[in-house]
């Protein structure tokens, strides 16, 4: 959150940083622009499912409606992306690294990679054996649902402190970051 507050300011007022691309994920484009032709077999299958969707590209260009390059943003925000250094006992500060993907763009992306990340990181520690139920995957998840929501829940509450967004802006900024 303090980056975004302070990024949205330099960029105003910082004439080096005018150069600094502005640029839209590809991800909302992806039925558009994705060359089939150099995809993995894995990602031709998804991109047709994409496709046979007639809603999806709708859904796709109302998230880019929202879409607002308020700020720099470091484009691929990802657990491991975040580096935990121990300052003292009980002093711990966060360290993001891997800045090649840095742009303008709309912080609500920056929160929606950590969201994700939390979530991608819960389904896959799930097993996945044919003849288990979507109930049993879920209660015999490596992570447990309760313990993300702490750590979901203590990430969100220390982005809100840190951004210094409204009661009002911080809920419309989750829905957006959820959205994406």
């Amino acid at each position: 959150g303090t980056f975004h507050r302070f990024a949205s300011t330099l960029l105003a007022g910082v004439e080096q940083l005018a150069d600094v691309p502005d640029a839209f994920p590809w991800l909302f484009n992806i039925g558009e622009s994705f060359r089939v032709d150099c995809a993995r077999p894995s990602d031709v299958r998804v991109l047709s499912i994409i496709n046979s969707d007639q809603e999806f590209p709708n859904l796709l260009r109302a998230l880019e409606s929202q879409w607002d390059a308020q700020a720099l943003i470091h484009g691929d925000m990802k657990l491991d992306n975040c580096l935990v250094t121990v300052q003292e006992a009980t002093s711990r500060r966060i360290k993001i690294v891997d800045w090649e993907a840095m742009q303008r763009g709309d912080p609500a992306w920056d929160v929606a990679g950590i969201l994700h990340d939390v979530w991608r990181q819960w389904v896959l520690s799930m097993p996945t054996a044919d003849d288990i139920s979507p109930s049993a995957q879920v209660e015999n998840a490596e992570y447990l649902l309760g313990d993300l929501r702490r750590d979901l829940c203590a990430f969100w509450e220390a982005y809100l402190e840190t951004s210094r967004l409204s009661a009002l802006d911080s809920n419309a900024f989750l829905l957006k970051a959820l959205r994406f």
